[in-house]
């Protein structure tokens, strides 16, 4: 996860840290020149995956080109990975929502970065009183976000499986936190105006 500062300035505003180097998932798809997919997208920006190598393992001590160059494919692409298990598990247990393109960044090493955070614990968009759309998956795992991990191919050792064996291993983390996530969540709660 990538943590970054909010300052509060008023009763309904904030000051939000600027997250250099990073633009909407939205922005990369409206203004990447011929943009095909986000799969596409991550090869024509890192490189396509090395044939020599597995194209789902990425072993930074084999890697010179994280010293000595930009991120290669496979770096940006397991930093994409852990970064949607963490975000992936966040949104599970927060129940954020409003998770759409533009309230999910994409930096310059692969990773993604949720922002606006103004739904949380099941709370929707509304109209007046009434849900403009309703959010049934407890987090975003768009087929184009499993497309940049290599498709649904569950073989083992692809990023299929590590994606599902990431998350369960950070799950099992989180339960064995349970009492300190509720009273975090408690705590927080009881500082919200109705507002």
């Amino acid at each position: 996860l990538r943590p970054y500062t909010i300052m509060c300035v008023g009763g309904d505003a904030g000051l939000i840290e600027c997250l250099s180097d990073a633009k909407s998932i939205d922005e990369v798809k409206k203004r990447a020149d011929g943009f095909v997919s986000l799969r596409d997208y991550f090869e024509r920006a890192y490189g396509p995956p090395k044939a020599s190598q597995s194209p789902y393992l990425y072993n930074p001590s084999s890697s010179s080109e994280q010293q000595h160059g930009p991120v290669s494919f496979e770096q940006a692409q397991d930093n994409f990975l852990r970064s949607l298990v963490g975000y992936s598990l966040v949104c599970y247990v927060l129940q954020i929502k409003d998770r759409h393109n533009a309230n999910i960044l994409l930096d310059r090493e692969g990773h993604i970065v949720h922002i606006d955070f103004g739904f949380v614990l099941g709370d929707t968009p509304k109209m007046g009183k009434v849900p403009i759309f309703s959010e049934r998956a407890p987090f975003k795992l768009s087929a184009e976000f499993w497309e940049v991990l290599g498709g649904w191919n569950f073989h083992e050792g692809g990023l299929g499986v590590r994606f599902c064996k990431m998350f369960e291993r950070a799950f099992e983390s989180a339960a064995a936190r349970v009492d300190e996530i509720v009273s975090l969540t408690e705590a927080a709660m009881l500082n919200l105006s109705r507002n």
